[in-house]
């Protein structure tokens, strides 16, 4: 049968007259269908006239993501899977037209015709399983489903007939709460949740996994779901859900009743084997009723580690979350071989793995620019080797991920085929994205790259601002000549200038975010600040505020734009305070210790929990800004009687979940009023590690930057600078209020 069809991409089974010929089967599925639509929609904006005859077709014997594109040279036959056969649509548009989808909010059209005669193309999608979290796209997957995603983000495709969720209720990560709600379950049946320290807990608990009767409800409820999702598939005509999370909340409270810690003895005392045994159990029950259900739960931080004598069940899905690697370099470097062991040992026990991926660092300040697309070719191919199944790869923050659009881009590229041509791909995107700018870019990125490798920095999850050590006086300097130059090049094109401010936010950000160092460095090469290039922090300020505004007119909703707006205002408050020449220079206690042996870290940048603690000036101060609070607070949640001393400091690893370090800072130590250097200790660090002052926990500094991979045992002297007022401290003025400064924090690298 053949249709010519003109309609929208949301009317998906509207056809009417076109002078697009596309031939579908006598019973056309609703994939073909969509994918007709799909292709109709772009084949129009190329060349509407086009006398191109297309032929798809769903082919059953075809494997999920499979898909062909072939030509006799009068009929295009495009065919695929289920999933395969949107492929075929994506890869004749982009591959034989030169259709380019920057984003779901920019594509371009460089040919004019739709070719009839081609060399075949064909390919498999190499995970059966692609997400990236979030598109932000707002076009109901459709970029998605050209650049080889099976969802929209987070979220199915669900506007299309045809698609519908992957998972069943109720989520795909963290759902113990959702089968077991304390809410509903603590009071009659406690002995279902954590104990710890002999008592069992409601708030944060995982569950007691050796329980019998808990084993019976999880499974009572999860038949619940799979039956409610049957019946919403059935009435939607869509098929309903094949995967169901069975996994840990997000902390790690697990149960250490005696029944939990044999349990996980039997299995080489790990967390893992009592988790697996749990889910093991279910997944075998679900079996005997629905056996297409597969069960995914996340060997997640306290599980990760393999367990000994147990296997997943053949329908239970492993999901393993990467926290711990450098993102600057590939999963085979050395720097990250825990992760590049943990996925090769776990991939030995199952062939069902999901891989939970991050390309996105979570410490405010968000999003330092870094390259880290060089190592995306090669992390695919390791995944695939592992047999990774599912890939989801988290990419949040619309607006401030460094140079988003390029990354996505290049990401699905390399996540539906690892062996694609790399730099083909990255070229093609560039050099039309940014026109005469292209090779501007590429110098921009490769000059990230080798700032990486001159200083080789640190950058997990939670890195800290001093973490970005690459982003050094010289690259940031370099950099933004490179972005002055691009200005010059593209002032007569508005659409690609646009661009180019985008992609200067990440470099304009860090140049605000790094003034103090950056400047402290420029100080010590000059003598002065004179000539400092950068002064005039509020016009890059203002540059930042007029491309985030822009931006997010385009790509998120009018709630989004509020929030973020607010969130850039307080940063851009923070990073444009005063900073004094004074301020820059070395303290006199430290002023015999080589410069590479320092590390300063100052208030600006510290994490301060619902701003209880605030940054304020003291003209006392060596370095003008400092945190402080004064008593009594404003706030009544804010008690003196927390803050008295003795203080307590230390460093923590989030990723051990334990304190490196601590001293508490006595009544004895201080010895006169106004500012002065108390030594603490000494401490060892990690690649993740903060620097914690006060149990509550309100005040913290990220203190990994120092960290060095190759000397993980190396000691730091650690380093405080305070200022106490007030009756409530010692030498306090009783017509002052009690108050306390925190100037700085000093760590000092041990020599051997």
């Amino acid at each position: 049968m053949i249709y010519k069809i003109i309609c929208s991409i949301l009317a998906l089974t509207a056809f009417c007259a076109s002078a697009i010929e596309i031939k579908l089967p006598e019973k056309p599925s609703v994939h073909e269908k969509n994918a007709a639509a799909l292709l109709q929609k772009h084949a129009d904006k190329i060349d509407k006239d086009s006398k191109t005859l297309f032929n798809i077709t769903l082919a059953p014997d075809m494997e999920y993501g499979a898909w062909s594109v072939s030509s006799d040279g009068k009929i295009v036959t495009l065919k695929g899977g289920k999933h395969g056969i949107y492929l075929a649509v994506a890869h004749y548009l982009q591959d034989i037209c030169d259709v380019i989808f920057y984003s779901p909010f920019e594509r371009e059209y460089l040919k004019k015709e739709l070719p009839s005669k081609f060399k075949s193309i064909s390919g498999k999608s190499a995970f059966y399983f692609n997400e990236i979290h979030s598109i932000y796209g707002r076009d109901n997957g459709e970029f998605a489903l050209l650049r080889g995603l099976n969802n929209d983000g987070y979220n199915s495709i669900s506007s299309r007939p045809g698609f519908w969720r992957v998972f069943g209720r109720p989520y795909n990560i963290h759902t113990f709460m959702y089968y077991i709600p304390a809410k509903k379950y603590f009071a009659s049946h406690p002995e279902w949740f954590s104990e710890i320290n002999g008592k069992r807990i409601s708030l944060q608990s995982q569950l007691c996994l050796s329980n019998a009767e808990l084993r019976k409800e999880v499974l009572k409820n999860l038949q619940i779901y799979i039956a409610k999702d049957i019946a919403d598939a059935e009435k939607n005509n869509v098929e309903a859900p094949h995967i169901y999370d069975i996994s840990q909340n997000d902390h790690q409270r697990f149960c250490r009743c005696k029944n939990c810690n044999e349990l996980a003895a039997k299995y080489g005392n790990t967390q893992s084997g009592l988790l697996l045994d749990f889910i093991n159990e279910i997944a075998r029950e679900i079996r005997k009723t629905n056996p297409g259900i597969m069960i995914s739960t996340a060997m997640y931080q306290y599980t990760e580690k393999v367990p000994s004598n147990i296997k997943p069940e053949e329908n239970v899905i492993i999901v393993l979350t990467d926290t711990l690697s450098n993102v600057l370099c590939p999963l085979t470097d050395k720097q990250n071989k825990y992760f590049y062991n943990l996925l090769q040992a776990w991939s030995k026990l199952t062939p069902n793995i999901r891989l939970w991926d991050y390309n996105i660092t979570y410490t405010q300040p968000q999003e330092m620019p870094y390259n880290s697309e060089w190592t995306y070719q090669s992390d695919m191919k390791f995944f695939r080797d592992c047999g990774v199944k599912q890939l989801f790869t988290e990419f949040e923050e619309a607006i401030l991920a460094d140079v988003r659009d390029y990354k996505i881009y290049l990401k699905t590229a390399v996540q539906e085929n690892p062996d694609v041509d790399f730099e083909a791909v990255r070229k093609k995107f560039v050099y039309n994205f940014y026109g005469k700018a292209g090779d501007l870019f590429l110098q921009y990125r490769d000059v990230l790259k080798k700032a990486q490798e001159r200083k080789n920095p640190y950058l997990g999850m939670y890195p800290p601002t001093a973490a970005s050590s690459h982003l050094d006086l010289e690259t940031i300097t370099e950099a933004q000549k490179i972005f002055e130059k691009g200005f010059e090049l593209l002032k007569d094109d508005p659409v690609r200038l646009k661009r180019w401010r985008f992609a200067r936010l990440g470099i304009d950000r860090a140049t605000l975010i790094m003034a103090r160092p950056l400047m402290a460095e420029y100080l010590k090469k000059n003598g002065s600040l004179k000539g400092y290039p950068f002064m005039d922090r509020k016009a890059i300020a203002e540059r930042i505020m007029n491309t985030v505004t822009e931006q997010a007119k385009i790509r998120l909703f009018p709630s989004q734009i509020e929030k973020l707006l607010k969130y850039m205002k307080q940063e851009i408050e923070k990073c444009t305070l005063p900073i004094t020449e004074r301020s820059l220079y070395t303290p006199e206690q430290f002023k015999n210790i080589s410069a590479d042996r320092l590390f300063d870290f100052t208030m600006e940048n510290a994490m301060r929990w619902r701003n209880y603690i605030k940054l304020v000036d003291d003209p006392e101060s060596d370095v003008g800004t400092v945190a402080s609070i004064t008593f009594p607070s404003p706030d009544k949640r804010i008690k003196f009687e927390d803050y008295k001393l003795p203080i307590w400091f230390c460093t923590y690893s989030p990723a051990i979940k334990k304190n490196l370090w601590g001293q508490s800072l006595f009544p004895r130590f201080v010895k006169k009023s106004g500012y002065n250097w108390y030594k603490l200790g000494e401490t060892k660090l990690s690649s993740d590690c903060i620097f914690v002052i006060f149990r509550s926990w309100n005040l913290q500094l990220g203190a990994s930057g120092p960290f060095d991979m190759n000397d993980p045992d190396r000691k730091f002297e650690v380093w405080v600078r305070i200022k106490f007022t007030g009756p409530g401290y010692p030498f306090g003025k009783k017509d002052e209020p009690d108050a306390f400064f925190i100037e700085r924090v000093m760590l000092v690298k041990k020599m051997n």
